[in-house]
């Protein structure tokens, strides 16, 4: 033990330039960490965008006049007819429906690197709604149709 601190005492410089060294090289693998997992991709931007498109006209449009009922064993019975093919609500309908107010983010419907617009009547929502069959029972899937491979 001994040993170590006089090697410590007599060679400062090189344990502190040591030590210096092994935090620069944990900052930058943590800088680098950080900055590629933040970065989300064009494709992933325009699903995320679509879903919570898809979210709020079910949830505040759609649902409220399902089976043009307000009967809870209705909604429920309509519903249930869907829970396997799902509801398909085209970027078109959304974008109407939300008259361009919700979008916020100002998010372009366009596969940015082949510069290719979305196909506004193929790239959709699926809503599946499930068992309980209330206004956020329900799962949903995001197709796009900008020039993506799948």
């Amino acid at each position: 033990m001994n040993k170590i601190i006089d090697f410590i005492k007599n060679n400062k410089k090189i344990v502190i330039g040591v030590a210096g060294g092994i935090v620069v090289v944990i900052i930058a693998i943590i800088l680098v960490l950080t900055l590629t997992k933040s970065k989300k991709t064009n494709k992933e931007i325009l699903t995320s965008s679509l879903e919570t498109l898809g979210r709020k006209y079910y949830e505040e449009f759609y649902y409220p006049q399902a089976a043009n009922s307000d009967d809870v064993a209705q909604k429920k019975e309509f519903l249930q007819n869907f829970s396997t093919i799902g509801f398909r609500i085209t970027l078109d309908t959304l974008l109407r429906y939300n008259d361009g107010l919700e979008n916020k983010d100002n998010t372009e419907y366009k596969n940015k690197k082949k510069n290719e617009d979305c196909d506004k009547k193929k790239t959709m929502v699926i809503i599946y709604p499930k068992d309980e069959y209330g206004a956020k029972d329900y799962d949903i899937k995001v197709e796009l149709v900008c020039g993506f491979d799948n």
